[in-house]
């Protein structure tokens, strides 16, 4: 591949990107979140049937992930 560090602008299509992947040789970074049912930002999407209140969905939610363990039936 090419090395992004040779061109004037290098465009990344992910909103999960890894900022200290290029944080060390890029001049400036700029967050780009266009609209659609791609966003980054899930308030935008207008999501109306979930229990609320729902992180991200609402402010002041915390997040406290749980596991579920399956094993395969024997």
């Amino acid at each position: 591949g090419h090395d992004p560090k040779h061109f004037g602008a290098v465009v990344v299509k992910s909103p999960h990107c890894e900022p200290h992947m290029f944080k060390t040789w890029a001049a400036r970074y700029v967050d780009v979140d266009a609209p659609g049912s791609t966003s980054a930002n899930l308030r935008s999407l207008g999501h109306t049937k979930c229990a609320r209140p729902m992180f991200p969905l609402d402010a002041k939610v915390d997040f406290v992930p749980t596991a579920k363990l399956f094993r395969r039936a024997r």
